[in-house]
């Protein structure tokens, strides 16, 4: 019988146990489950062990025993994990090989320390090597005061071999630290680290590629032509390129071509003929993936991947039209302004579009000789106006120039000139006229009859009134 104090409780059963006999030298193992609340924590607790037995003579014997049980406040054991990059090196070379050890657990690491062992023999699966791996340059110990949680600490070591060691080996790291209560834990890791051979082997690659037309737009159909060659040392033998366009671009010849077998700095053409979707979007660049496939030197089956990336271009065709000039004709010697509708015909907005006059030696520019109208997109039509002066003097019909400037989706500046005939006139002189002709007004063209009219009807009155006085 276990006597269990306050706060702890055996969990899943009472505290008393029952064995019909215990043997000479024979032992009894009793598990309980003893669970401790919080408040427990930091505290020490007495269990009193009471066992009740019959000895060899029938006689009922009683012993009592007290042990102490402390209860600590959990903690979490720190989660290491250790790596090592690259997991390749070749013989009879100085390699560095970068170690990354990374704490995943919540508690922090303290006094650690690192202790490498490496294989004695030969590798795994592998035929017995001369010589074992060797460290340069330090020794297999390295220490570190603390790794905190979520953190990882990164140390490189350099290994060598003898030229005949081939194979994969085992590398065995030591793990020593002490975690957050101050307790010593010992781990061990074990990496696999495969050493090849260094033999001067094929190498096959891209060493130029084009694309014709240089400028594809959406709908059109082009040529891909890569230029393969044999970097290597030894022949490449059975060399095969196989081209994985994206989506919305279609091979139109076999999108797998055999160059056959190339010798050291021999080089093959693979051709490609494709097709892009109408409705791809332009400005973009699509990826090509090039796969290269030969069989080296060693006769080890190798492969080399490229990734081509090919712009999309958007068209951009600008017209001109509704041209109208101000004066029309324009005076010699006179700021005329020449007025226009810009339209994109294209498919693909213009962007930054700047129109100007171009300088000339019978143009005198203003201010007002160069306008920025920014994007155009396509079919949305663009007035713009622009000023100069013509500084000749003979009449006649003289070429303007309209520069547009602009620039694609790619931010690739494109340069267009445009020609507007402009008729010039010697400006009309004023009418030169004598002496000013007095204007008859309102009050000469009616007031005057009829004060003159009055006048006489007066006189008359006054003569036949004399009339009467002489009779």
């Amino acid at each position: 019988m276990v006597n269990i104090p306050s706060p702890l409780t055996v969990r899943g059963e009472d505290n008393v146990w029952f064995f019909s006999k215990i043997g000479v030298n024979e032992s009894l193992n009793i598990n309980m489950e003893i669970y401790a609340s919080k408040m427990a924590v930091g505290g020490a607790y007495p269990l009193s062990v009471t066992i009740t037995y019959k000895d060899a003579y029938g006689n009922l014997r009683t012993d009592s025993k007290v042990v102490g049980l402390a209860v600590e406040n959990p903690t979490i054991k720190p989660l290491i994990k250790l790596k090592i990059n690259p997991e390749e090196i070749v013989a009879g070379e100085k390699n560095l090989v970068n170690v990354t050890l990374k704490n995943f657990g919540d508690e922090e690491v303290t006094s650690l320390d690192i202790m490498l062992t490496l294989p004695m023999g030969g590798g795994l699966g592998e035929a017995s090597a001369t010589t074992p791996l060797i460290l340069l340059e330090e020794d297999n110990f390295w220490h570190f005061e603390k790794v905190k949680p979520k953190t990882s600490i990164i140390f490189p070591i350099h290994i060598t071999t003898s030229k005949g060691v081939v194979g994969t080996f085992q590398l065995t790291f030591t793990l020593t630290y002490k975690d957050s209560r101050g307790q010593t834990q010992m781990e061990t890791r074990n990496v696999g680290l495969t050493v090849k051979p260094k033999t001067p082997s094929s190498m096959v690659n891209i060493e130029s590629y084009k694309v014709k037309p240089n400028i594809i737009y959406q709908g059109d159909i082009f040529n891909l032509t890569l230029n393969l060659k044999n970097f290597g040392n030894f022949e490449a033998q059975m060399v095969t390129v196989m081209l994985t366009p994206p989506n919305l671009f279609a091979t139109l010849t076999p999108s797998i071509v055999s160059l056959g077998d190339l010798k050291p700095g021999e080089t093959g053409e693979a051709n490609f003929r494709l097709m892009v979707s109408p409705s791809a979007e332009a400005g973009v660049v699509y990826p090509f993936r090039i796969d290269i496939y030969y069989v080296d030197s060693l006769g080890i089956k190798q492969v080399t991947t490229n990734t081509l990336g090919i712009p999309l271009y958007g068209r951009i065709d600008f017209v001109i039209y509704d041209v109208s000039t101000l004066p029309s004709p324009t005076h010699l010697g006179k700021e005329f302004t020449v007025s226009f509708t810009i339209l994109n015909r294209g498919n693909s907005p213009a962007m930054y579009t700047n129109i100007s006059i171009i300088p000339s030696t019978f143009l005198q520019l203003t201010s007002e000789s160069s306008t920025y109208i920014g994007q155009v997109d396509p079919n949305a039509p663009a007035p713009a106006s622009l000023s100069a002066i013509l500084t000749e003097d003979k009449p006649g019909t003289y070429p303007i120039k309209i520069l547009v400037s602009y620039r694609d989706k790619f931010n690739k500046p494109y340069q267009l000139t445009y020609e507007i005939p402009v008729k010039a006139i010697i400006p009309p002189t004023p009418t030169k006229t004598g002496q000013t002709q007095p204007k008859i007004g309102f009050a000469s063209l009616y007031v005057t009859p009829i004060i003159i009219l009055i006048v006489s009807i007066v006189a008359l009155l006054f003569w036949m009134k004399k009339r009467k006085r002489k009779s």
